[in-house]
């Protein structure tokens, strides 16, 4: 199974993202959009530089940073929230 990254440094980028620090982002990106390819690829049977799934990371991604108020880290964990929305894509298809 792919690693995960450590929730203790998103829940501080989750941070950062609701401060609007401007560095979060770009930080954000960098660590998450491997990790979160390889395991949504590895749950949906793809490659994990499959357009699919480029395009399902890249979405989420896209959407937590406009929106980082719609985590809620009472109700999951932040890789949990993360993969949430595009296995929900893929279970739909």
């Amino acid at each position: 199974m792919p690693a995960k990254v450590d929730n203790a440094w998103l829940l501080g980028v989750h941070r950062r993202l609701l401060a609007r620090d401007p560095a979060a982002p770009a930080q954000l990106a960098k660590k998450v959009m491997g990790p979160l390819a390889q395991s949504l690829a590895h749950v949906a049977h793809l490659p994990d530089d499959s357009e699919m799934i480029l395009d399902a990371v890249t979405d989420t991604l896209m959407s937590y940073i406009k929106r980082p108020g719609q985590f809620d880290p009472s109700k999951r964990g932040m890789w949990g929230f993360l993969m949430m929305c595009p296995l929900a894509v893929f279970r739909g298809h």
